[in-house]
């Protein structure tokens, strides 16, 4: 997952500062990463940043990966 993460910002980073998106757009592509699930889950979460849902998603995969075992 942090793998993904460190992906994702280097590619967003590396966006030159004129055509950075509008607000809320990184948020949108960085969801195409995940399974259908996830996506789920973290939509259902009030996201305004990069890294808020960086943290999310790491607590939703731990949630998934704990009811997957019981």
């Amino acid at each position: 997952m942090e793998g993904y993460f460190d992906r994702f910002n280097k590619v967003y980073n590396a966006i030159p500062p004129v055509i950075i998106p509008p607000p809320g757009l990184d948020l949108i592509h960085f969801l195409e990463g995940f399974d259908v699930d996830m996506v789920y889950q973290l939509k259902e979460r009030d996201h305004t940043t990069l890294e808020e849902i960086q943290a999310n998603s790491l607590k939703v995969q731990a949630n998934l990966l704990a009811k997957k075992e019981t």
